[in-house]
């Protein structure tokens, strides 16, 4: 069995078909959520991902303003590279990009992770996909030696961009429903607070700091029950 299609499953094509359809590249990220791409979950995901392809690196690369910033690497030491990159998805479609072979593209003989160390002769990236419509970088492996390698072959690759992806999100709503549950708390906090048996208003308190930790004001609520029993 050739490396690269160690421990395909028959249902791979099956359950992440390819897809042909336009979308728009270059849609870079903050600086803040790019660092969301670095979670452990992630780089779970890229050993899988090397293991199952036996190859030597894996990175994701990010679309920044000035560069393309890479992420939750293994195998290469830049942190980013330029736009003109072989890890820039440069093609407005939701397929993957495949060089077997990197020697025979001029374009690409001084990039920095072609050049290396290592020297690496093959790759190929798949679009992290946000919408249908968004691309904001590639999920890529590379080797030392050029391989075959077809469109079939990289259904696991895809698979494991969209896994990605998902991630990324759900952290990303994570943070949103984190900031706005703890703004809420803190707004109550400064509200009027009244006594039920006798209707009489409170004491306001106003808070002017910044939104304390959720777990922060939890314990705060919790030591205020204590002491007023």
């Amino acid at each position: 069995m050739a490396e690269h299609t160690r421990g395909r499953s028959s249902t791979d094509s099956e359950l992440l078909p390819l897809h042909a359809f336009a979308a728009k590249t270059n849609d870079s990220l903050p600086p803040a959520r790019i660092e969301d791409f670095d979670a452990s979950a992630v780089r779970d995901i890229i050993k899988d991902l090397m293991e199952y392809y036996g190859v030597t690196v894996a990175f994701l690369a990010l679309e920044s303003p000035k560069d393309l910033k890479l992420k939750a690497r293994y195998g290469v030491s830049p942190t980013s590279v330029g736009h003109d990159s072989i890890a820039k998805h440069g093609i407005a479609r939701d397929l993957p990009i495949i060089i077997e072979n990197t020697g025979a593209k001029k374009q690409f003989l001084e990039d920095p992770l072609v050049v290396g160390p290592p020297a690496l002769g093959f790759f190929a990236g798949s679009p992290l996909m946000m919408s249908p419509r968004q691309c904001v970088g590639s999920l890529c492996i590379m080797d030392v030696d050029s391989r075959d390698f077809s469109l079939n072959d990289a259904v696991f690759l895809q698979r494991c961009a969209r896994k990605i992806c998902q991630i990324y999100k759900q952290v990303f709503e994570e943070k949103e429903i984190w900031t706005l549950t703890v703004s809420s708390l803190v707004s109550l906090e400064g509200s009027d607070s009244r006594d039920d048996e006798e209707g009489e208003v409170g004491p306001t308190t106003t808070s002017g700091s910044l939104p304390l930790p959720l777990e922060g004001v939890v314990e705060e609520e919790a030591e205020e029950r204590t002491s007023t029993e």
